[in-house]
Order: C-alpha cells, then structure tokens, then sequence
C-alpha cells in the first residue's frame, strides 16, 4: 500500500481510499478525490485535508445513498457541516457522527475550491 518516499499526493490518496469491491471507472479531474471508508476512517481523512490546508466540500454518502452530509473546508478548516437526514445537527455533531460511523460502507467524494453547500429543506 505505502512505499518509502510516496507522500500524500491526490493519486496516493485515491488509491488508498479505493474500495477494491467497489473501484472507481471513471477518472476525475485532478480537483477531485472519490472513494470509501471501508477501510480508514473520516478521522484520517480530515487530517489529510487539514495537513494541506485544503478548500472545498466533502459530500458523504451512506449505505443505497440514504445518508448525505456535505462539509464545507477553508484552507483545512472545517466552517460548515450539515447532516441531510438531521439538519438541526450542529457542525460538531456531524462530525462526531463520521468519527464514529467509519470505517464503514460509506463513500465521500471531495472537489477542491468547490464551496458551495446546497440549501437542504428550503422551499
């Protein structure tokens, strides 16, 4: 999985959050990192952000895509969080939620300089 020398970079990262039952097909701009948590958790994957200071969003996905939250980055931060199925959750609790449900079936996709956080219950 690592070799010596290999740092953090976006096609390390794809290829560790790969799920090998589940590869991705499609390539993806260079903006954007897409895989599972089947085997490392939110936790290591916020970290990887945080370490490169990157802006963006993070959309997660659940189990049959019953559960999306979307996270909003700036420069490694996280300033927003919403959990669809709860959108009274406080940001906090949304990422406690990630902290203690993966590693698991869910998947994330991540697009650099992308913050937009769509409007969720809004008529």
């Amino acid at each position: 999985m690592y070799s010596p020398g290999e740092t953090a970079t976006w096609p390390y990262l794809r290829r560790l959050f790969e799920d090998p039952a589940n590869p991705v097909l499609l390539s993806f701009p260079s903006n954007a990192l897409e895989g599972s948590f089947s085997i490392f958790g939110f936790p290591f994957l916020r970290a990887m952000l945080e370490i490169g200071q990157e802006t963006g969003t993070l959309v997660i996905h659940g189990e049959e895509e019953r559960l999306t939250a979307h996270i909003t980055l700036e420069k490694g931060q996280v300033r927003e969080a919403r959990l669809d199925s709860n959108p009274f959750l406080s940001r906090e609790g949304v990422l406690q939620f990630f902290e203690r449900e993966t590693p698991g079936a869910h998947r994330f996709r991540f697009d650099r300089n992308r913050r937009d956080l769509p409007l969720v219950g809004v008529v």
